[in-house]
């Protein structure tokens, strides 16, 4: 019997490794290949999805401005006329009446297209004109241009050309920027099918490609290019990734590849790349949408760690049957089972009860056990104790809270004054007064958040006012000052009424009317807000007084210190010390018009992406 107690540093290792190596490797292997062909079928329809969505966003782009040329060649009052300014039997006046005529025909039709912002005609008679953007008139020649050769192949068809400087399209334009413009171009003809002349119209790449800038945004790990059938780079404009742009292209077109299907592809925007190739006949361009491979088995990593979840399980049914056979081999263990039964969990809530009393066993094994289970007896009772003490504290700061927010005082002078209104018949002022008591006690009552916009505490701390105002009617006079940067940032509720009410308090000591000023900004990244008062300021004693509450306030950050009734100041800065730590704000001043109370903090990462 000894001999077989003594092989349980084997013999259990064994048996249970034996059955969790077998059933995790089953397990694992089934659930690795289901999950990546499931995932890489679902990121596949992802991009073919992703790539149907920005090729239609294309074609709308691209229709629209053909729908503008088509407009501007079959209007009446654009080419005719155009045709006609060669005519030299007309006088400058009638020259000058038909120029501004199709200057107003141009810009009605592009009016009715948003984003189109120039469209440009060249006729045959070298008499060039444009307007949108910039209006001109000039002589030039229609052969000269680059794009004239690929136009006339189209024979009448439109042609998207590459993206170009607004200079390379107009080469005097009046503006000091000059970003990138893609144009379609249209020939026309006469009645003979002779070019009679070209039209352009010209948008702006940022719009144009604004789908597909978008696209890239919401989906970071997502790749779009464009290439037309001369392998020139389309998109992105400003990239410098026409390496892999060209690649793709190259292993569709040589590689007879199928478009429309995912591909796998070495040597992309990774080692190896995801892609798929629509293409948009009318202009000639090939559109691909790429992702790494690398980021579909990579994804693995989290389903993994969710599977150890499920080896936890594993080890449990592991542990039955290994209990199974060593069940004749670990009968000393029943006298700790024995031991455990007896254990009641209020005992972990009784610091002074006698200590265990555990088994003894001369086994290394049962005895590390026994050791190990009183450690975690002893830390799990200190450790209670510790929580049931802070759980306390912070139940008596929450009353404390709470309790300081209701001032008696204020509701009793606001009930007074809707007596005094109600006596005098003043109905619309006691609904005024009512609602804007409703709205404040709302608010400071509300258990949703602790944390409000600045916004918000700018409003409700002007229904408290408001309330006040009817008290004091034309002795009380106050004015808010929101800046529109500091609107959405989060800060603790309540912390501009006690400052105010402190402020009330104190300028009352000088004669009405009393004037409160109240103002946010944001400087190096802070935001501020200021309250100012028309009062006789803070004394030195006073404001020696306040800091050295404050300073011990921030040392020792202790909630059961606070008393009610005299919360204003110290927990203002109590809760911003909490919040914002180190950055706190937290000024008091006297200037020549009375008291002043700055506060602040410093602007997070999710208040400046608002």
């Amino acid at each position: 019997m000894r001999s077989r107690i003594h092989t349980l540093q084997r013999a259990l290792p064994f048996y249970y490794f034996l059955v969790l190596f077998l059933t995790f490797t089953l397990l694992v292997s089934s659930f690795c290949i289901y999950y990546l062909k499931n995932l890489r079928a679902s990121e596949y329809t992802n991009l073919q999805n992703l790539s149907r969505s920005v090729t239609t966003s294309l074609e709308q782009e691209i229709d629209k401005m053909s729908t503008v040329s088509l407009n501007a060649i079959y209007s009446k009052s654009i080419t005719p006329q155009i045709s006609e300014l060669s005519n030299p039997d007309l006088s400058a006046q009638e020259i000058y009446g038909k120029q501004q005529d199709i200057y107003k025909a141009i810009f009605n039709i592009i009016g009715l297209q948003q984003n189109i912002v120039q469209l440009n005609i060249y006729p045959v008679n070298n008499k060039n004109m444009g307007s949108g953007l910039y209006t001109y008139h000039e002589t030039g020649f229609l052969e000269e241009k680059d794009w004239f050769s690929d136009a006339v192949k189209e024979d009448g068809h439109r042609l998207m050309t590459v993206p170009h400087h607004l200079s390379y399209y107009m080469s005097r334009i009046p503006f000091s920027s000059d970003d990138y413009y893609i144009s379609l171009v249209r020939l026309y003809y006469d009645n003979a099918h002779q070019v009679n002349g070209a039209v352009e119209v010209l948008e702006e790449c940022s719009t144009f490609f604004s789908a597909l800038d978008e696209t890239i945004l919401q989906n970071e790990n997502i790749n779009i290019c464009i290439v037309n059938k001369s392998k020139d780079y389309i998109y992105p404009v400003l990239d410098s990734a026409q390496e892999s742009a060209l690649l793709y292209d190259n292993s569709f077109t040589e590689g007879s590849l199928s478009p429309q299907t995912v591909h796998l592809i070495e040597g992309g925007t990774s080692k190896r790349d995801a892609v798929i190739q629509t293409s948009i006949p009318s202009v000639g361009w090939n559109i691909y949408v790429s992702e790494p491979d690398t980021l579909i088995s990579n994804s693995l990593v989290m389903p993994i760690l969710l599977f150890a979840g499920i080896l936890f399980i594993i080890l449990l049914l592991t542990w039955g049957i290994c209990n199974l056979i060593s069940r004749r081999i670990l009968l000393p263990l029943k006298q700790l089972q024995s031991t455990f039964e007896v254990i009641h969990l209020d005992d972990l809530f009784t610091p002074s009860s006698d200590p265990l009393q555990l088994p003894r066993s001369h086994y290394g094994e049962i005895k590390t056990l026994i050791d190990a289970f009183q450690h975690l007896y002893t830390k799990l009772n200190h450790s209670t104790a510790l929580m049931l003490q802070s759980r306390e504290e912070e139940i008596k700061a929450k009353e404390i809270a709470t309790q300081s927010l209701m001032k008696p005082h204020f509701l009793y002078n606001n009930f007074a004054n809707i007596s005094i209104m109600a006596e005098k018949h003043m109905n619309q002022e006691i609904v005024t007064l009512t609602e804007n008591l409703c709205d404040y006690l709302r608010y400071t009552s509300a258990s949703g958040t602790n944390r409000v916009s600045i916004k918000d505490e700018f409003f409700y701390t002007e229904k408290y006012l408001l309330c006040m105002k009817v008290r004091y009617m034309d002795r009380l006079n106050y004015s808010f000052s929101l800046d529109e940067s500091t609107e959405n940032i989060t800060v603790p509720k309540l912390i501009l009424q006690p400052l105010v009410e402190n402020a009330l308090k104190y300028a009352f000591f000088r004669n009405p009317p009393w004037v409160l000023n109240i103002s946010s900004y944001c400087k190096d990244d802070k935001w501020y807000i200021t309250i100012r008062d028309n009062g006789p300021g803070f004394s030195d004693e006073v404001q020696k007084a306040i800091f050295t509450n404050l300073e011990k306030i921030r040392i020792t950050k202790d909630v059961s210190q606070l008393k009610i009734g005299g919360m204003g100041i110290s927990n203002v800065y109590l809760r911003l010390l909490l919040m914002f730590e180190d950055s706190t704000v937290f000024n008091i001043t006297n200037d020549s018009q009375g008291a002043c109370v700055t506060i602040g903090g410093e602007i997070d990462d999710a208040n400046k992406s608002l």
